[in-house]
C-alpha cells in the first residue's frame, strides 16, 4: 500500500465526517413538528442510492480496463476509494439503526444497505487485497 492510499483514505474519511455532521445538524435545526426527522432519513436513504449508484458505475468501469493496459487507473484513483468507504459507512449505520430500533428490516432500505455492504467488499478486496497477493506473486516470482 503506497502513500496515495493513506491520504485517499484520510480525505474519505474526513469526508464522512463531513457528511455525518451536516445530517447532525439538519436533524436538530428542524422544526418540531409533526414529521420531524423525516427529512434526515431522505437524506440518508438518498446518500445511500447515489452511493451505491456511482460505485456500481465506478465497478463496471474498472472490470471494462480489467483487461487492458490501463487496469490500475480506477483502483488507485480517490473517487473508488471514498465510495469504498461511504458504503460501509452507510451499511454500519443502517445496521446501527437497525440495533436501536429506528428502522425496520423490511423496508426497501434493507436493498440499498445490503447493497452496499456488497459493493464495498468488492471495493476493499479490488483494492487491497488484489496489491497484497500480486506483491506476493512478484516477491515468490
Amino acid at each position: 500500500m503506497n502513500q496515495h492510499h493513506f491520504k485517499f483514505t484520510t480525505l474519505a474519511f474526513a469526508l464522512t465526517t463531513i457528511w455525518t455532521l451536516y445530517g447532525f445538524f439538519e436533524y436538530f435545526t428542524e422544526d418540531q413538528g409533526l414529521f420531524h426527522g423525516l427529512g434526515v432519513l431522505m437524506y440518508f436513504i438518498g446518500s445511500m442510492a447515489v452511493s451505491l449508484f456511482v460505485s456500481i458505475v465506478l465497478i463496471f468501469m474498472r472490470l471494462v480496463f480489467c483487461r487492458s493496459e490501463r487496469k490500475h487507473l480506477i483502483t488507485d484513483h480517490f473517487l473508488y476509494i471514498t465510495v469504498g468507504i461511504f458504503n460501509c459507512y452507510f451499511f454500519i449505520i443502517w445496521l446501527i439503526c437497525l440495533f436501536l430500533k429506528d428502522l425496520i428490516l423490511d423496508t426497501e432500505i434493507s436493498l440499498f444497505a445490503l447493497g452496499n455492504l456488497s459493493v464495498s467488499i468488492f471495493i476493499f478486496f479490488d483494492v487491497y487485497y488484489n496489491k497484497r497477493i500480486q506483491r506476493e506473486v512478484t516477491i515468490v516470482g
